[in-house]
């Protein structure tokens, strides 16, 4: 009977193709006055093939109540060969006309430990 040495690393090979990034994005209205954006990711880091998992959910009123319509966000990712990542969002969207919108947010998280504090400004501008 011969000895074979276990090689993770081609097990790991094999198994690729089902673990890689594979991101579940769903959206749940309650009523006329919320909307729920679900995300959920699961994928195996390329350089260490560490198991990485990802989960949040974006709050926001529909359009058509808010010049500037309150958002808030929260997530927490993580990476069983790193950090772990909590964190949280504010902020608001004037959608100026139907193809440009701004945005404003603050955002607090916990990653490894350590604190981070961001102010976030940017736009959305569809191209037809």
């Amino acid at each position: 009977m011969a000895f074979r040495r276990h090689d993770p690393g081609r097990a790991v090979h094999r198994l690729r193709p089902w673990l890689r990034s594979r991101p579940v994005r769903a959206a749940t209205c309650f009523g006329e006055s919320l909307i729920v954006h679900w995300n959920v990711e699961v994928q195996l880091l390329p350089q260490t093939y560490d198991l990485d998992l990802f989960g949040g959910a974006i709050l926001e009123p529909p359009s058509s109540r808010y010049a500037v319509r309150p958002v808030a966000e929260v997530f927490v990712e993580h990476d069983f060969g790193g950090a772990q990542t909590y964190s949280g969002l504010v902020g608001g969207i004037w959608q100026v006309s139907a193809k440009f919108a701004l945005d404003a947010a603050l955002r607090e998280a916990l990653v490894g430990g350590q604190s981070v504090s961001e102010i976030r400004a940017g736009f959305s501008w569809a191209i037809p």
